[in-house]
C-alpha cells in the first residue's frame, strides 16, 4: 500500500475504506433478511401447528356382545364410537378407561394398540372389558328395576402425531333404557 503524502490524504484514503466496509455489511444484513423471514415464519407455523389438540368426544357404542359367559368372569366386547374434532388427523397410542353403571364400577379396561384417527371423522375404538357376572346382576337389580341406566366412563387416552403424543381425558355419559320384556 502507498503511504499518503500528508494527513489530509490518509484521512480521506481512510473514509473509502470504512465506507466500502460499511457497504459490505450493509450488503450482508440485505442478504440474511430473507432468511430470518423465513425462519420467523416457520416458528410461527411450528407454534400454530403445535397447539394443544381438543380431546375427541364420545358418540356411542356399536356392537355390543357378551363372550365367554361364566360366573366368574364375563366378557364384554363392544366399538366405542368417538368423533375427532381437530382439523388434522393423529393417532392413539394408548388408553384407559373406567366403566360405571348408575355409578357403580362396572369394569376397566385399558389398551395398548396404536390406531389411526382421521380428521374431523368418527373413528370406533375396539374395547374388551372383563366384569364379574354375579356383580353386573347385582348392581342390574340395585337399580330397582328402573328402566333406565345412566353408562358414564372417565380416563385418558395418549394422542399425538409426528411422534409427540400426550395424555387427553376422555369423557362420556349415556342414559339408556333397559327393556326386560
Amino acid at each position: 500500500m502507498k503511504q499518503p503524502e500528508n494527513r489530509t490524504a490518509a484521512i480521506a484514503a481512510g473514509e473509502k475504506t470504512q465506507k466500502k466496509a460499511g457497504k459490505r455489511h450493509l450488503y450482508r444484513k440485505k442478504r440474511l433478511f430473507p432468511v430470518y423471514l423465513l425462519l420467523l415464519g416457520l416458528a410461527g407455523w411450528l407454534m400454530a401447528g403445535c397447539a394443544r389438540p381438543r380431546p375427541v368426544t364420545f358418540v356411542g357404542y356399536r356392537n355390543l356382545r357378551v363372550i365367554q359367559p361364566s360366573f366368574t368372569s364375563t366378557g364384554i366386547n363392544a366399538d366405542l364410537v368417538f368423533y375427532n374434532p381437530n382439523a388434522y388427523p393423529m393417532q392413539m397410542k394408548e388408553a384407559s378407561m373406567d366403566i360405571f353403571l348408575n355409578n357403580d364400577l362396572l369394569g376397566h379396561f385399558s389398551q395398548d394398540s396404536l390406531l389411526r384417527i382421521p380428521a374431523r371423522d368418527t373413528f370406533y375404538y375396539p374395547v374388551q372389558l372383563k366384569v364379574s357376572l354375579s356383580g353386573l346382576l347385582g348392581k342390574l337389580l340395585n337399580t330397582n328395576l328402573q328402566d333406565s341406566l345412566t353408562l358414564r366412563g372417565t380416563g385418558t387416552c395418549k394422542v399425538g402425531r409426528g411422534g409427540f403424543f400426550m395424555h387427553l381425558p376422555i369423557n362420556f355419559e349415556q342414559q339408556g333404557r333397559l327393556k326386560l320384556y
